[in-house]
């Protein structure tokens, strides 16, 4: 006889997320910042069979300067993104702003480069910067070329407005939440798709990732 009780392993297996809070929407007066990236979270966990993570994503900021709110994958979260300041562009998840340039997003595992920061807006001469890769908004003049708001579920920074008065700058892209893993399909949770032998539940609104095995 063994002199001690066998306790079964528990099975583990990996998973690999991201997240990216929500971006910040542009700035409004007579020099407009682009709206910051959300922040930007890449990272890997061991789960067992029946593990739950609670999932939010993050609100994109509103017109004018409003933040981005964070997203969560169970413990881990990724804040929203702010306005930058005067007429600078937003920093981007893979960049930093390059003067009135928003930066670049970051790309990950899946291909796609999200987290673009936006345009930064000038007054005097009304010169104006262009959105970040990735989903990043371009600036605006009041009543001639309006700034762009930056793209859905990329975190991205909405693009400035230079001149103000009654108008309004791009809002920030609201962000995204995605887990994926090695073989078919094991858990449940958001939209599931599968591509180059990795299977993705990809969150774009609340909910819960359950690994079932």
């Amino acid at each position: 006889m063994f002199p001690f009780p066998i306790v079964p392993t528990i099975a583990e297996f990996q998973i690999e997320f991201l997240l990216i809070g929500g971006g910040a929407g542009g700035g409004n007066y007579y020099a407009g910042g682009g709206g910051n990236a959300g922040e930007y979270v890449a990272g890997s966990a061991n789960v067992t069979i029946g593990q739950s993570f609670g999932v939010l994503v993050g609100a994109g900021g509103s017109v004018n300067g409003g933040s981005g709110s964070s997203s969560a994958l169970g413990s881990y979260t990724a804040a929203g993104g702010v306005t930058a300041s005067s007429y600078t562009g937003g920093s981007g998840t893979g960049a930093a702003a390059s003067g009135q340039n928003g930066g670049a997003g970051a790309t990950w595992l899946d291909g796609v480069q999200r987290g673009g920061g936006g345009g930064g807006a000038n007054y005097p001469g009304y010169t104006l910067g262009v959105g970040g890769a990735g989903g990043g908004g371009n600036s605006g003049v009041r009543d001639t070329s309006g700034p762009a708001s930056a793209s859905a579920s990329t975190g991205s920074g909405g693009g400035g407005l230079s001149g103000g008065d009654g108008s309004n700058s791009g809002a920030g892209g609201s962000g995204i939440v995605i887990v994926r893993y090695l073989g078919a399909t094991k858990g449940t949770g958001g939209t599931i798709t599968s591509s180059g032998g990795y299977t993705y539940h990809t969150f774009t609104s609340a909910g819960t990732f359950t690994y079932t095995g």
